[in-house]
């Protein structure tokens, strides 16, 4: 399982530096500066680069690690109290010249030659008396083969959504972050002559502090699970991580519906309105406010609902394109569909996700093993602890509006 998240790592670092090329590489063709959110969706693609190098970096580490155990081998050992500690041998070679079988056949061809190597005489069954791997019993007749795949009927989890559209800051210093809200923006501008007297505009600034909070999850194995079923054990490492994120995730979605003050049903644009309707409502909404709708955070089954829509009272064509139709990119053309359990049912999410918040970082996710906890050591169990340092900040409010698509 490390191999395949570093290759999923990979991969990942490939399509955002990719990403980063394609922005500016069309800001050149066209002869253009970045914009705004070309510049927030580079920094955000960049700095998710910097974590999921950081995480190769430790599975490579782990990987060279198992590495280094495997290549110790094993050697015979004289202790002091003069007993010998026997310990396997690094090769089926050296097991094989170690063994007794093979020392007593040297012994025997120094002392009277070599022995005399003859084929036994190999005794065929009657024909209808077939041979069988075992007395019957197929649980003792040949060693299974280990499949490193597991398995989790039941308990496979949705994959991580939102982190990827928000906009990530790291915090390097502090366990909290400050920065300015503006309060209070008056103008009121007019035509004026030469030497008149200019309209001014009124400012005021307040300031936001939000303190990281701690996403924590704590298990254990035991060291002979680590040496005889690794993929177990990684298992069990890897879901603690996933729980964790689930956690920051959960923590999100309900940090930007409880900033969200105001709400769609598509009934302010038209009359027998329908889901599709309530999101470009949504978007006006958010439009109208100043921001730039980029995001709507869906439920699974609610996407599949609007997915199902009809023309024609249900019996036309649908507003997807139907079943074998390419995937279209985006709602009403600009809007970035994100599935997750996450949100709630029935209500969706659609908002500016580049300017409106900003997720706050400290470090990325981080997973620690130790002995030093209780009697741990003595008992040869491993205790696993992941947590991720994180909060959430809602810049503007009002470009986020809970859209009503129906249950």
């Amino acid at each position: 399982m490390p191999s395949e998240a570093k290759d999923y790592l990979l991969a990942e670092i490939k399509k955002r530096l990719d990403r980063c090329k394609e922005i500016t590489a069309d800001a050149d063709k066209g002869m253009r500066e970045l914009t705004d959110e070309e510049t927030a969706e580079i920094k955000a693609n960049m700095t998710r680069v910097e974590e999921h190098k950081v995480e190769v970096k430790r599975i490579e580490d782990r990987e060279s690690l198992n590495k280094q155990l495997e290549d110790l081998g094993t050697v015979t050992h004289e202790a002091t109290t003069s007993e010998t500690v026997e310990v396997k041998a690094r090769t089926i070679g050296e097991a094989f010249i170690r063994s007794p079988e093979y020392q007593a056949l040297c012994k025997s061809a120094v002392e009277g030659g070599l022995p005399d190597f003859r084929m036994p005489t190999i005794e065929m069954k009657a024909a209808g008396d077939p041979v069988l791997e075992s007395t019957s019993n197929n649980a003792d007749a040949i060693a299974p083969t280990w499949d490193n795949t597991l398995r989790a009927p039941g308990l496979l989890q949705y994959p991580l959504r939102i982190a990827d559209v928000m906009n990530i800051v790291q915090i390097t210093t502090g366990n909290s972050v400050n920065y300015p809200v503006v309060t209070t923006r008056n103008d009121a501008p007019s035509l004026t002559v030469e030497s008149q007297q200019k309209p001014g505009a009124e400012f005021a600034f307040d300031f936001e502090t939000n303190t990281l909070v701690k996403h924590a999850q704590f298990g254990g194995a035991s060291e002979e699970m680590f040496q005889d079923a690794p993929v177990i054990a990684n298992y069990i490492t890897n879901e603690l991580g996933t729980i964790v994120l689930q956690a920051e995730e959960a923590y999100i979605a309900a940090g930007l519906y409880t900033a969200s003050t105001t709400a769609a049903d598509g009934s302010g644009i038209t009359t027998g309105e329908n889901g599709y309707d309530a999101v470009l409502e949504a978007m006006t909404m958010v439009r109208v406010a100043g921001g730039v709708p980029s995001v709507i955070l869906l439920h699974p089954n609610d996407w599949a609902r609007l997915a199902t829509l009809r023309a024609v009272a249900g019996d036309g064509s649908y507003f997807s394109g139907g079943p074998y139709a390419a995937p279209r990119q985006g709602l009403w053309g600009s809007v970035r569909e994100v599935q997750t359990t996450a949100v709630p049912e029935g209500t969706a999410l659609v908002g500016d996700f580049n300017r409106g918040a900003t997720l706050y970082r400290k470090g990325g996710l981080r997973t620690d093993a130790s002995f030093g906890y209780l009697d741990y050591f003595r008992r040869n169990l491993i205790a696993i602890r992941s947590e991720i340092r994180s909060v959430l900040g809602v810049h503007y409010p009002e470009f986020f509006v809970e859209v009503e698509v129906g249950s």
